[in-house]
Parts: structure tokens; sequence; C-alpha cells
């Protein structure tokens, strides 16, 4: 493949053998093996070009989504949900797609599976459930036999439940993605703490990360609340307002 235009960017996905040369003036040169997605975009964003998408269909699964994706011993794990009900849990073994039936196994409506994380040789699944009319952030975890709940904080209804899982200096962290808006830190079995207290008033926490040595958790629900927030080992501290235009 040879593309030769002024002031074009190229974004890449899937497997891909390329060769990039791109001369003072901007034109670009990609040469692949075996592309099967080029996108190019000019530099003002005004126009765009794509080649051909080629995907295989792997999992047709029931559930109108499929949310977080992780491997743990040797198979491959999918969260998926219709809207925010009838939540599943899907596994792979590299032959076949099983549903491992997660509701009947713990034994309340489980609405959504929202994150999964391998931790200490066990899958933590993060979810939102409803069991007598009343909602719940919940983790469970798996041992490749059963399902135990280890965590589980009042929930609300339209909300999410337990939206992001993260491991931060050898400790596994837990994000509630309902309004009430907590982090929370695990210190053994069913030993969970509050990471201070709520980052933001009724602004849920839904992505958590560990970078330089600092945990990171995204907020946001409405209004100017998409925040990034840096833990300092006391308080949250806003690192990033990202409502306003980046500096």
């Amino acid at each position: 493949m040879s593309l030769n235009r002024p002031g074009i960017a190229i974004l890449l996905l899937s497997a891909l053998t390329i060769v990039v040369s791109m001369s003072l003036v901007g034109s670009l040169h990609a040469q692949s093996t075996d592309a099967e997605f080029v996108l190019l975009a000019s530099k003002d964003s005004s126009s765009f070009a794509a080649a051909p998408v080629t995907w295989t269909l792997d999992f047709d699964s029931p559930s109108k989504g499929i949310g977080p994706l992780t491997n743990y011993d040797g198979k491959l794990y999918a969260g998926g949900a219709i809207d925010q009900s009838d939540g599943h849990l899907y596994v792979y073994d590299g032959a076949t797609w099983a549903d491992t039936n997660l509701s009947s196994r713990v034994g309340v409506t489980v609405d959504m599976v929202q994150s999964l994380q391998v931790f200490n040789g066990r899958l933590y699944i993060g979810v939102r459930v409803n069991t007598g009319g009343h909602t719940y952030a919940r983790v469970y975890y798996y041992d490749g036999t059963i399902f135990v709940e280890d965590l589980s904080k009042t929930g609300y209804s339209g909300w999410s439940g337990i939206e992001d899982l993260v491991v931060h200096n050898n400790a596994l962290y837990a994000a509630n993605g309902s309004s009430i808006g907590e982090v929370y830190q695990r210190n053994g079995d069913h030993d969970w703490v509050t990471v201070g207290s709520a980052i933001e008033p009724a602004s849920p926490a839904r992505a958590l990360a560990s970078f330089n040595g600092s945990l990171y958790a995204g907020t946001g629900a409405s209004g100017n609340q998409a925040k990034v927030w840096r833990w300092d080992g006391a308080t949250w501290v806003l690192a990033k307002n990202l409502e306003k235009p980046c500096e």
C-alpha cells in the first residue's frame, strides 16, 4: 500500500506491519503486508478516509453489549448486559463460549457486569445487583470453582455498580460508579476500606489507573464533573478538570 498526501495522520487498528516515512513537508508513505484497518485524517480533522475493515465474529451473545474483557486461568471472560439489566459473565475456553450463569451462582439478580480484574490468583468481578428490591454495588471473586461475595455497598437504580477495578502497589482497588462515588481498597477477604471519602458529591467514580506510583480516579456524570483525581495518601487532589479546555 502506498499513500502520498500532505498533512496526513495515520491510526492503525489490528495486526499490522507498517513502515512509515514522513518528509518535512508532511507527506506520508506507508507500506503494509497485512493491514486490516487504516484511518487517515487531515491535520485539521476536516476529512477522513478509511480502508476496509475485516473483523471475524467470535461470539454473538444474547446480551445487548459486551463491556469488560480479561483472561484468567487460560480462559477469556466477558461481561455483558441488556442496558442496565440481565447481566451475564461469559467464558471462552479457546473453542466454545459459555454462560457462567452468574446470577444463579451468586443467588441474586445481576444487573450489570462492569469490571474484571485478575489479582492474586483470582478473578474479581465488579457488578451491580438487585435483591429484595434493593440495589447494591458489589465485588465477587472467582477462584475457578466458586463465586464469593467480597464487597457490598449500597447502590442506586439508574447508576452503575463497581465500574472499575485496578491493581496499584500490590493492592486491589474498586470504583463505585453510583452517586456515592467512593473508591475502596482491599485489605483481605471481605475486608475493604474507603480511600479517603467520596471524591466529589454526587459524582460517580468511573475509572481507576495506577501511574507513576500514584492512584488516579476518573469521575463525572453530568455538568462540570469530568475530572481526573490523584490520591496523595491523605486526600483526593484534582489533577485535571477535563470539562475545561486542555492547557
